[in-house]
């Protein structure tokens, strides 16, 4: 009898991780999910216009010093990698996805840091942004690596380890 009860169990508790939107924490080699975003300049853009190009997902906020001091990192990759080819994938991308709530602290963060790349978004929501919950981002920064094909190739890596990954796929003839 307590056999199956422990069975019924485990069944239901299977049944509840198996409803949940992403599968619980995004991981390495599962599909990233689609995002359809406005940029800072009113321009709409979804993940899938990138495909073929190696992306980094970076989760951030204007207020967020731990954000703000790598950013002059993610700028120096952006400036290496964004035109070179890679195996099986031609360039690299940054999406800035800001937490921020106010407007222009968030637009003079993006001056004030230098971050040239043209891929800036925030809905003004802080923590209840839709990309900020399909992405299940519970902390900044936070970031997500996605290769040509859109699948998770790296999650929450420093400016150095993001580096290394793109040397190691760059094409080399």
């Amino acid at each position: 009898m307590k056999l199956h009860s422990i069975l019924f169990f485990f069944l239901l508790a299977a049944m509840f991780v198996g409803c949940n939107s992403n599968g619980g924490k995004l991981i390495n080699g599962q599909k990233a999910p689609q995002l359809s975003l406005t940029t800072v300049d009113g321009q709409q853009i979804n993940l899938d216009q990138f495909k073929g190009k190696i992306v980094l997902i970076d989760f951030w906020a204007s207020w967020c010093k731990p954000c703000r001091k790598a950013n002059p990192a993610l700028v120096k990759l952006y400036g290496e990698f964004h035109d070179k080819p890679f195996q099986g994938a031609n360039g690299f991308e940054i999406i800035s996805i800001s937490l921020d709530t106010k407007e222009q602290a968030w637009k003079n963060a993006i001056e004030k840091d230098s971050l040239y790349w043209p891929w800036h978004t925030s809905e003004l929501r802080g923590w209840k942004a839709k990309a900020a919950e399909a992405y299940d981002v519970h902390q900044i920064p936070t970031s997500f690596l996605i290769d040509q094909n859109g699948m998770i190739i790296g999650k929450d890596l420093s400016p150095y380890d993001i580096g290394k990954i793109l040397h190691q796929r760059l094409y080399r003839q």
